[in-house]
């Protein structure tokens, strides 16, 4: 069972999440979206 990540956004339309990773150095964002994606495939186990 596949799971759904959904960002918080405000109501001026900011995602402050996605913001935050794309303030990180590419290497580091790489590894926050795969372990984003993980979660997205396994769930919080």
């Amino acid at each position: 069972m596949d799971w759904q990540v959904e960002y918080y956004k405000k109501k001026n339309g900011d995602i402050p999440v996605l913001d935050f990773l794309l303030s990180l150095e590419p290497k580091m964002r790489a590894k926050a979206l795969s372990e984003i994606e993980l979660l997205e495939k396994h769930g919080p186990e």
